[in-house]
């Protein structure tokens, strides 16, 4: 028999989807949360069948790791509100941001939310944390897409914004989500191609 972890302090689903309004979260950043909430709950039910999955963190991480991502944005593209968050967060990313945010209060769900970012790869170590991991990276804007597709358009954005993006390390991260992928769908009875359908 699989033993159980023991209860986590988390918000509840509703405190979380609050969060993403008392924050203002852009409905495209929204509908992507929600979107990657759903593969990550899919998945996440089906593995706790046979391994044990925190559900709960699962569901709280994969719809709040998206929390701060405006702050990334020009500031002339967010409103007031948004513009003094991302003051309080300059220089940090939006995972370390939501990290900071929610480290006191909920130490479990700042890991794995701080843990999702692309070049977190390595620092995978829970199950929760790889499930919110792959499941953003299924999910480009708001429709679910193959990795190969949602990781060629990362690429694309993200060469346009620097000069010194780094190919030969993107290699060994998109093999290593490839494995990620790999190593979810061995307990799982349908294969990646399928997790739009289902």
């Amino acid at each position: 028999m699989i033993a159980k972890k023991a209860a986590l302090k988390l918000p509840s689903h509703k405190q979380a989807l609050a969060l993403l309004n008392k924050f203002h979260v852009p409905s495209n950043i929204m509908e992507h949360s929600l979107l990657v909430n759903k593969v990550a709950m899919k998945i996440a039910k089906d593995l706790a069948k046979k391994i044990d999955v925190n559900i709960k963190l699962v569901d709280r991480a994969s719809l709040l790791h998206d929390l701060f991502k405006y702050i990334e944005f020009n500031a002339d593209e967010l409103d007031v509100f948004c513009r003094k968050i991302k003051e309080k967060y300059k220089g940090m990313s939006h995972e370390e941001a939501a990290y900071r945010f929610f480290l006191y209060d909920y130490p479990e769900l700042a890991k794995v939310i701080l843990n999702h970012g692309y070049k977190s790869i390595d620092k995978l170590n829970s199950i929760e944390e790889k499930i919110v991991y792959y499941a953003d990276k299924r999910v480009m804007h708001n429709k679910i897409v193959s990795l190969t597709e949602r990781l060629a358009e990362g690429h694309r954005r993200y060469a346009q914004k620097t000069k010194s993006f780094d190919y030969a390390n993107t290699k060994k991260i998109d093999s290593k989500i490839f494995a990620l992928e790999n190593e979810l769908f061995t307990y799982l009875n349908y294969n990646p191609s399928q997790l739009n359908k289902l």
